[in-house]
């Protein structure tokens, strides 16, 4: 089923609804489509995380205001970049 998930305050440190729909709603196959990535994640680091928690599960990512899906770079270039960045950091 579609569903649409929304936090209901603006705390980008407590994602109570993202946490919730990674861990227990989302499976594989499932495509997950978000506005833009500053609002999955906080940092890099957090980034990487989630990505590399989706690439796990092999849950899609479409991110709308790229017009792209990520999940056919997430276990490619567009990871391995962001691993280094998050070495470096």
């Amino acid at each position: 089923t579609n569903e649409i998930v929304e936090e209901i305050h603006a705390n980008n440190k407590n994602r109570n609804e993202l946490d919730v729909l990674l861990s227990k709603k989302l499976v594989t196959g499932d495509k997950l489509y978000i506005t833009d990535l500053c609002i999955l994640a906080d940092s890099t680091k957090h980034l990487v995380d989630i990505l590399d928690y989706l690439s796990q599960e092999e849950i899609s990512l479409y991110v709308i205001n790229l017009n792209r899906y990520i999940y056919k770079d997430i276990k490619g270039e567009f990871l391995e970049i962001l691993h280094n960045i998050t070495d470096f950091q």
